[in-house]
């Protein structure tokens, strides 16, 4: 069954269900600008903005006890995405640093994965792994030949799934559009 749980004619997307199966964060531009929202699964209410300084944020994730989320914000200073964290509760924001799609480890949560641009090899993507507070910062996955992308854990949490793209195949791209 399929069941629609935002009512906006803007752009909802990146939908990302809390632990507990209560809660949805998602993207949204109906602000006018890319913002998380958090809603409840079960009930129709109005989405809470949690996101309010203005910048583009997008790719919500939640923490393992529902408490947190994590996204990415651009900064349009640096000209990068950023990793934030923003808890439900206290309404604490953190920014962690650079990096694109992060998500909490399982089942202990006190570590991210995300990609992270390589500083050797711009445009591509390497994975990297950090604690919550932003540093422990490891690259786990680089190749010279590939870009390693939207990773993720393992439910145990003992191994990280993620894409690669090979360079060859995105050069073979970019000559076919002529």
């Amino acid at each position: 069954v399929v069941v629609r749980k935002t009512r906006d004619p803007a752009s909802d997307i990146q939908p990302a269900i809390s632990p507990d199966g209560k809660l949805l964060a998602f993207a949204s531009n109906r602000n006018g600008n890319w913002d998380i929202w958090v809603t409840e699964v079960n009930r129709h209410v109005n989405p809470r903005q949690i996101t309010l300084d203005g910048r583009n944020s997008i790719q919500p994730s939640w923490s393992r006890d529902g408490k947190k989320i994590v996204y990415v914000a651009f900064n349009p200073v640096a000209k990068q995405w950023e990793i934030w964290t923003k808890s439900l509760e206290t309404e604490e924001v953190t920014n962690l640093g650079p990096g694109q799609f992060p998500k909490f480890s399982r089942p202990q949560g006190d570590f991210l994965v995300f990609q992270k641009h390589r500083n050797r090899d711009v445009p591509w993507f390497s994975i990297w792994t950090m604690n919550t507070k932003g540093d422990q910062l490891t690259e786990i996955i680089q190749n010279s030949k590939w870009a390693a992308i939207t990773p993720d854990w393992s439910p145990d949490g003992k191994k990280i799934v993620f894409a690669s793209i090979h360079k060859s195949l995105v050069a073979d791209q970019e000559n076919r559009m002529y």
